[in-house]
Order: structure tokens, then sequence, then C-alpha cells
């Protein structure tokens, strides 16, 4: 394999070869949907948030546009697998319905977010953390992708290379885009319960993950105030507007104890996008617990308790005819030097408030039912008590100490590596760095950090290659110190 590499007399067979693995059904955002923006306009308009927020509503219209055999654009993109990788030549995938790889939240984690024992107890003896229910995806496009693959940023001992001369990655190209979806689990055979945010924390900021309080979940779901029931497709009968469930109550000194909400919203599964438990990697079971802990003994969720709606609720597992729904999503694109940060979750009543501002027609159904913040600086717009910006996604970071006043761009500018054993993905911090990013690479157990460019996921799935596999993988086509590979 080694000669095979260095053999200049395979470099066009090799070429070939690879252009024949890469996918055939990746697809990029349409160019009508003005994507990517002029770094230029878009600096121009940083201090116009309406003309922000078109912007990000443009981009989220191009890439949820039905453009491949009817799925979505985004759903053609590189999986986390397939972006970090060690392996040159990745297979083709196989062909067939979009089947995504879902992965806990790393925000949920414990080994992210250790919690006290006593004070998250009671939530988790009965798997009713974020983690135990939320799934999530990182997706990467073609340009995202491919940078990733030609810096061999999947590789921990290369991107170390950089430490001694620039401390940073180099910059992704700008029409880059990062997804992170967010999904929760739907039963096939019943009315299932979906909690909705509507902005309005029941828990002090203060608590949460990491923190050791009383309350160990922050303002995850499980204290919301509202929820909604949805009817997955398929589902027979005549229903009602509203109806009668039942849900946590965030009232009660034991979060885990259900109360009674009356004249719930009866909402069709077709207004959220939705895959069906076929499509997760073709098998059931490594999604059992997501609908144990939702759906099993005790946690029916429903007031009245008939044949039809506590069939199978004792050791619910998954099932062929259950889905999962996205209930929320990040967007990172790289049009500005430190990204453009959106984020969208669903609710029942998308048309309504300063989140569903600006939406263009172009964003098409169930698209349409989800709200959307967005920022580009971690500072400003200033909100009404004059500090620095709020842009945060429910689902995601409310589960975290200080997390429903959070930035997305606070976060992930301190993304660097190596870990060392010093997360600080959970400590929230208000504001930007200094221009330099210097202090917080200065502490002490951030000695030596690379920043790769405000991506967690490079922190997260980079990995070291043991040494004996070294020798088949072709040079990077430009070293860290400027010179040109072979």
């Amino acid at each position: 394999m080694r000669k095979l590499y260095t053999d200049r007399r395979w470099a066009p067979i090799l070429i070939l070869f690879w252009i024949g693995c890469q996918r055939s059904d990746v697809r990029d955002i349409p160019s009508e949907y003005g994507f990517p923006a002029p770094r230029a306009h878009l600096e121009r308009i940083s201090a116009d948030v309406g003309a922000l927020r078109c912007h990000a509503w443009r981009t989220f219209a191009g890439l949820t546009h039905a453009r491949f055999q009817g799925r979505p654009v985004f759903t053609t993109w590189y999986t986390d697998d397939e972006a970090f990788t060690h392996k040159q030549l990745p297979e083709f995938p196989i062909e067939g319905p979009w089947s995504p790889i879902l992965t806990p939240p790393i925000q949920m984690t414990p080994s992210i977010a250790p919690v006290n024992p006593d004070s998250a107890r009671a939530a988790t003896d009965l798997n009713l953390s974020g983690a135990d229910i939320l799934r999530t995806t990182v997706l990467y496009n073609r340009a995202a992708y491919e940078f990733i693959r030609r810096q061999r940023l999947y590789d921990r001992d290369r991107i170390k290379k950089w430490r001694d001369i620039t401390r940073d990655i180099p910059d992704f190209p700008n029409d880059s885009i990062v997804i992170k979806l967010t999904w929760w689990p739907i039963r096939g055979d019943d009315v299932s319960v979906l909690p909705v945010w509507d902005n309005h924390p029941t828990r002090p900021v203060d608590y949460g993950i990491p923190n050791d309080g009383d309350d160990a979940h922050g303002n995850n779901f499980i204290y919301w105030k509202r929820a909604v029931a949805i009817i997955p497709d398929g589902l027979k009968g005549d229903w009602p507007d509203h109806t009668s469930i039942k849900y946590f109550d965030y009232r009660a000194p034991d979060p885990t104890q259900l109360r009674t909400i009356d004249r719930v919203p009866v909402i069709p599964m077709s207004q959220l996008y939705s895959l069906s438990a076929k499509q997760l990697q073709g098998s059931t079971s490594g999604f059992d617990d997501l609908f144990e802990s939702l759906y099993g003994p005790g946690r029916t969720f429903r007031k009245e308790c008939n044949e039809l709606n506590c069939r199978g609720s004792r050791n619910r597992k998954c099932r062929k005819c259950d889905y999962v729904v996205l209930v929320a999503m990040h967007v990172a694109t790289k049009e500005l030097k430190d990204w453009v940060w959106s984020t969208f979750w669903w609710h029942d009543r998308g048309n309504i408030g300063e989140f569903a501002a600006h939406r263009p027609r172009s964003v098409k159904d169930p698209w349409r039912n989800y709200l959307m913040d967005m920022t580009v600086d971690p500072d400003v717009p200033r909100e009404k008590n004059r500090r620095p910006n709020i842009t945060f996604n429910p689902w995601l970071e409310g589960s975290m100490a200080k997390g429903t006043v959070s930035n997305c761009m606070a976060c992930h500018q301190r993304s660097a590596i190596p870990q060392d054993g010093h997360d600080l993905r959970q400590t929230v911090r208000r504001g930007a760095l200094p221009l330099d990013h210097r202090y917080y690479l200065k502490e002490p157990h951030e000695e030596g950090r690379i920043r790769v460019d405000y991506l967690w996921s490079i922190v997260e799935r980079a990995t070291k290659l043991p040494s004996n596999q070294r020798h088949d993988l072709p040079q990077s086509s430009e070293e860290p110190d400027g010179r040109k590979g072979p």
C-alpha cells in the first residue's frame, strides 16, 4: 500500500478511484438561496438584526429544500463517522432511505457533565435525563467534509503539529456548513407527548449541569410548562382538536411526579420532520431505551387508560412502527470568520412571536413550524439589561447552568484540543473572549491547546491513529508549516 501511494505511476488511477468512491447523492444548497453570502455584505449588515435573520431563514430554506428524491438537502450530507474515519477511501454508502446515526447529546452525557448523584437521583432512577431520551446527529456539507479530509482533521496527532506554529488550524472555507439535529421519540401505535418551550424558565438560571444544586437538570424539558399530543401518521381513529395528557409536574419537589394537563392541542406528526424506526440504521434495538424512558411502566402520559392507549406500555421497546421527530437544529455557516450561528426549534404556534419574524415564503411545510434565533457576535446586540447577547436552543443548552442566558459563540469560541481532562463546554461564560483568545489558553490546564475554528466536533471526534497504520495514509496537500506535501 505504501508503494502504491508513493509511486507516481499510480496517481491517475488513484484520482479516478477517489472520484468513484465519492458520494454521488450529496447535494449543495441551490444557488437561488444566496448561499454563501459575500463576507463584505454580512459584515455590512452585522448590526441589522432583521437583515441577518432574513439571511439565516434563507439558508434554512435552502438546506431544507427537497431536492434529492423528495428529501431535504441536508439529508444528503456527510455524518461524523464519514468525516472522521481514518480510512482514506471511505466505502460508498448503501443505497436506500436516509439512515442517520443517532447519539446521546454530548451536552448531557455524564462524562461531559458530571452531576451530584444525590441531587439527580430522582430523575436518573427513572431515566428521564436528556441523554436518555434525546438523540442528536451531526452533519457536514460537501465543503466542510472535504476540508476535514484534506487537512486530516480527524487525526489528533496531525492537529497537534499546529501547536508551535499558529496555535490555530486553518480556517474552513466560506461555503462550509455544520449542523446538529436533535430528535425526540414518538410512538407509532398511540398518541405521544411532546414538550413545548414557551421561553418561560421555571427554574433559576443558575441551576443545572454541572451544578450540585437541588435541580441537576436546569430548565430541560422536564420543567417546561406546556406539552402537546402528537398523533403519528397512519394511526386510525377520529381525534379531537384537544385532549388530556399527563406530563411532568415542574411545580413538584419530585420532578418525575406527573400532572394532568387538560385541553392540550392534538397535533398531527406531519407538522414535524420525522423518520421512521425502520430508517434508524436498520435496527430498532439500539433505541429501546428512548421508548422505555418515556413510554415504559407508569409513564403512558395519557389520562385515560383504555385498550388502545395502554397497549404495549409495559416494558415498552422501540418498534418498527415508531418514529423520531426533529425538535431542534443548530446551523453554523462559515460565511464570516467566526461563523454565522442559527438555531431552530419546533413549536405548535410557529407563526407567532419574535422568533418567527422575517421567515420567508421559501420556507415550506413542515419547516414553517420551526422558530429561529441567530447571532454573529457573542456580545452584541446587547440585551435589555445591557448584558451580552443571548442565543441558545432550549432542547440542548436549557439543561445547563445559565443555559437559558447563554450564547452559541461564547461556548464555541473556547473549542480547542487537547482537552487534558478539562472540558469547557459546560461552563457558560457570557460575552466575547479577548481578540486573540489568549487568556484562556494561558490558564494552567489550557497550556498547549490548539484552537479548532469553533468546532467542538473536532475536539470530540479527532483521534490518534495507531502507528502501525500511519504509513498507509497519503500526505496532506498542505503541511502545517506551509510546505507542500508530495
